[in-house]
């Protein structure tokens, strides 16, 4: 889904562009189930995350509804943009982590400061 972080003109930014286009032309592109996990972290800020140990992917249970194939490589385009944290060394206090026993590392995903940012653009946009 395009998502125009400043009504496409990047010029009416502070400093002449936006942060959260990275001088793409106003505008970045989020898969539905990129939108999904930043909504659920804007509601929750820490989720549990362990790494797979067969694929040595980011695995989540978190996301009961989305396609167990497409939840790591969400994560993973999520965090390699910087709108979220995935902190394998970082687990939740009290959090059993069942289900998690495929990973040899448990921790945490939050959302970090431009994800919070992008957030915001999609309420101010009324993206659904």
């Amino acid at each position: 889904m395009p998502m125009s972080c400043c009504g496409g003109n990047c010029a009416g930014c502070p400093g002449g562009g936006c942060s959260g286009c990275a001088g793409k032309g106003g505008a970045i592109t989020l898969h539905p189930a990129e939108i999904d996990i930043l909504r659920e972290l804007a509601v929750c800020p820490f989720l549990p995350v362990g790494l797979n140990s067969r694929t040595g992917e980011p695995f989540c249970l978190e996301f009961p509804d989305m396609d167990e194939k497409i939840v790591p490589l969400a994560l993973s385009v999520l965090e390699k943009r910087g709108f979220i944290r995935v902190d394998y060394d970082i687990p939740l206090a009290g959090f059993a982590y069942e289900g998690y026993e495929v990973c040899f590392r448990r921790g945490s995903l939050a959302l970090t400061a431009k994800g919070q940012d992008v957030i915001e653009r999609l309420a101010v946009q009324g993206v659904n």
